[in-house]
């Protein structure tokens, strides 16, 4: 007796399993792109709040150096007197004070520059330049320097303030609030207010 045979079907996936299934994965690989770029975003603000406060530090260190210069106000960086802007293109100190004997102004000057623009070291493999301010943190840095007392004097406070633009928002860095002018509590900055991040400290030389 012949027995019945049944007729074996071989389904695939449809065309819409199919793309449902390249959707969930692509939004998956999205997800990972995000987190990923989100790090490295972080990563990077981490690193310029740490050279901000390199800097800062670095400054409050020369002004200790030399008080007779801080004291005459002879490191003052303002958003008037324009002084940022121009050591920020001055590759070369008016006056060279690793080899000859400054004043308290010429040395002033010498470690704004080296400060804002930056200064070449020689190293093992040639010569290296080591950036300042308005190299190492990027386009839109700036800073400010200025005495809480006019005329400035030996009893004063001086206010080192660096910004740069993070161009993210991250409540692990800085914020405007660290920003503020001491005196008047206003916003000093030319960068978009979402993105600006400073670091402040004051000193009295």
């Amino acid at each position: 007796m012949m027995m019945p045979v049944r007729a074996i079907t071989n389904r695939g996936f449809t065309l819409i399993e199919i793309l449902v299934a390249v959707l969930v994965l692509s939004i998956g690989l999205l997800a990972i792109a995000t987190l990923q770029l989100k790090g490295l975003q972080l990563g990077k603000g981490s690193l310029q709040a740490s050279q901000a406060n390199a800097f800062a530090s670095a400054l409050a260190d020369e002004m200790r150096a030399n008080q007779s210069g801080a004291a005459a106000g002879d490191y003052t960086v303002s958003a008037s007197n324009g002084a940022f802007a121009s050591y920020a293109g001055k590759i070369t100190p008016d006056t060279d004070c690793a080899t000859v004997t400054c004043t308290p102004a010429q040395l002033a000057a010498y470690d704004l520059q080296r400060w804002i623009y930056g200064y070449n070291v020689a190293g093992p493999s040639g010569t290296v330049f080591v950036p300042g301010v308005s190299r190492a943190l990027g386009a839109g840095a700036t800073a400010l320097v200025e005495c809480q007392d006019t005329p400035c004097s030996s009893n004063s406070v001086i206010r080192i303030r660096v910004f740069w633009d993070q161009n993210r928002n991250s409540s692990t860095l800085p914020t405007k609030t660290d920003c503020a002018d001491p005196n008047t509590g206003a916003q000093y900055s030319s960068l978009d207010p979402s993105e600006l991040a400073c670091v402040a400290l004051s000193l009295q030389p």
